[in-house]
């Protein structure tokens, strides 16, 4: 447990048959180091040298040294090492691939003194140090006497007796450390070694006492049993809910009034909870990036779009019958979850696009592009992030059933009108853009892509201003030209101009409309030609 308190992520092997000689395993920056702990405490003899030799064997013949990356092999004992003992023990893995260490008294004293709660925890029952925690209770109740005196009393003076109450807190307990916080605090947000916290309120302030594991093997030596109890009462969402906890390991949350709970919290913070709620969340993959490619292939195999994914959870069923797994595209553009159904032997695929909204255009395209390709003929396929692409492939949604083409349209159009300006743009809220708006960006795209855009129209106005002739020709040409500007969520982008090429128009019968300083003409179609459009950045129109 020494060992565990000073690598806080290490884990103790139990033993077995083909433990292959590891005691402890602690994890490195890159690969492992084990740990073999004996008790040897004098001069060595030749049995106890045999055993050394063959716990050290045991784990040079193991296939874990390639599949953990072992980088560190440790003897730990308390006993220094003499000369003759060093001479020794470097021959046992002169052709090892990883380093020897022989951790004698000296390092276990150490640890003992670093680690004292261990010790008394272990040894003396924990009573000395519990003792020197309640006298250092006089502390706290000197704060308290000068609360209960009805003098005033400064923050500043209750630092002291609110220090004195952490270590008083803290010293004792080898497995958990315990802090306590005043005020609203909010008991879903994720801390390391967080395991439980507790709260509670007089109406108007809230405690919360948080307890944290000092390692990763506190929970094991000191676990923290819970009885929970709900009851669906007839709520089929909720039972369907629980039946994905049971299979896949779903988080879920029981309403209030469905939940009955008996825990064994350290610190004495257990109890009994009558008709509350529940929440319970997948742990969040921590520790190395596990990154893929997500990849849309044509009916002919090609890639129409792709985009990394990372694994941010993994669960498994209570019943063991199932697990799921949750990736996230790089840019958290869309969840993907896939669960395995050991039951059945299936497989199902359920992505979940997130809210674009105030996204920068090129952060999600490549993961809205995917989504969008996700739809029949199309196949999809996860692969891994380096090397060829291999991987099962999977059918893809009708395309009328494609929730996100139009998502992905919006997404696409801004981006691509970004690269056309300096103006910092976001993706608009989906909810409030129309889809005559999102043509109209379309449009804009295709102009700025320097296509010919035909669209028909029915009438507008000329104002004619002062020197200019009033045309009368039953037949022309026209030509308009206007600025292009479009607007983007709250951003209105200049982009150039357009010119429009009025194939066939004449001038509405009857006299112009006069105003003080021009003279409004309509213009109408002569038939149905459309009018084309183009982008020009130069302003084509005469100057004065």
């Amino acid at each position: 447990m020494l060992l565990c308190r000073k690598f806080p992520t290490a884990t103790r092997i139990r033993p077995s048959r083909g433990d292959a000689g590891i005691d402890v395993l602690v994890p490195l920056e890159h690969g492992h180091a084990v740990y073999q702990v004996k008790r040897f405490s004098a001069n060595l003899t030749t049995g106890q040298k045999t055993q050394i030799v063959d716990s050290y064997e045991r784990l040079a013949a193991s296939e874990l040294v390639r599949a953990l990356d072992v980088r560190e092999w440790h003897l730990v004992m308390p006993l220094d090492p003499t000369k003759e003992n060093l001479l020794w023990f470097r021959g046992l893995g002169a052709d090892a691939s990883y380093s020897q260490a022989w951790d004698g008294l000296t390092f276990c004293d150490a640890l003992a003194a670093e680690y004292p709660t261990v010790v008394d925890y272990y040894l003396h029952d924990g009573r000395d140090r519990l003792e020197t925690a309640l006298s250092s209770m006089t502390d706290i109740l000197r704060l308290e006497k000068r609360l209960t005196g009805g003098g005033p009393i400064q923050p500043a003076e209750a630092i002291d007796g609110l220090l004195a109450l952490d270590d008083a807190l803290n010293r004792s307990d080898p497995f958990y450390r315990y802090s306590i916080s005043l005020g609203d605090t909010d008991l879903t947000r994720e801390e390391e070694w967080l395991v439980a916290a507790a709260q509670t309120s007089d109406g108007s302030r809230t405690v919360t006492v948080r307890v944290f594991a000092r390692c990763a093997e506190s929970v094991v030596e000191r676990p923290v049993p819970m009885s929970v109890r709900i009851d669906p009462a007839g709520d089929t969402e909720l039972l369907a809910k629980l039946r994905d906890f049971t299979k896949f390991g779903v988080g879920f949350t029981a309403p209030d009034g469905t939940v009955d709970v008996d825990m064994d919290l350290p610190g004495g913070l257990g109890g009994s909870l009558k008709s509350g709620s529940l929440t319970i969340s997948p742990a969040r993959r921590k520790g190395e990036l596990v990154e893929f490619r997500l990849q849309v292939l044509d009916p002919q195999g090609a890639t129409v779009a792709e985009s990394r994914v990372r694994q941010v959870e993994f669960s498994e069923g209570t019943s063991k019958l199932g697990a799921r797994t949750l990736l996230a595209e790089e840019r958290d553009a869309f969840t993907m979850e896939i669960r395995f159904d050991l039951e059945t032997q299936t497989t199902t695929c359920h992505f979940e696009a997130s809210d674009p909204s105030g996204r920068r255009p090129e952060d999600v395209v490549a993961g809205f592009r995917v989504l969008k390709a996700l739809c029949s003929p199309n196949l999809f396929r996860i692969v891994p992030l380096f090397g060829p692409p291999e991987g099962t492939a999977f059918p893809t949604v009708e395309v009328e059933r494609n929730p996100w083409v139009t998502l992905a349209r919006l997404v696409e159009v801004v981006d691509e009108i970004q690269a056309h300006t300096t103006t910092r743009l976001t993706v608009p809220d989906p909810a409030v853009v129309t889809m005559k708006e999102l043509r109209d960006l379309e449009e804009v795209a295709e102009l700025l892509r320097g296509e010919v855009v035909s669209k028909p129209w029915d009438s507008f106005t000329l104002h004619l201003h002062p020197g200019r002739a009033t045309p009368e020709m039953d037949a022309m040409t026209a030509m308009v030209v206007n600025d292009l500007k479009v607007q983007v969520g709250d951003a209105e982008v200049a982009l150039g101009y357009v010119q429009m090429v009025i194939p066939a128009a004449r001038v509405r019968p009857g006299p112009p409309v006069l105003h003080d300083d021009h003279v409004d003409v309509v213009l109408e179609p002569m038939n149905e030609m459309p009018a084309t459009l183009r982008h020009t950045t130069a302003d084509p129109r005469p100057t004065q």
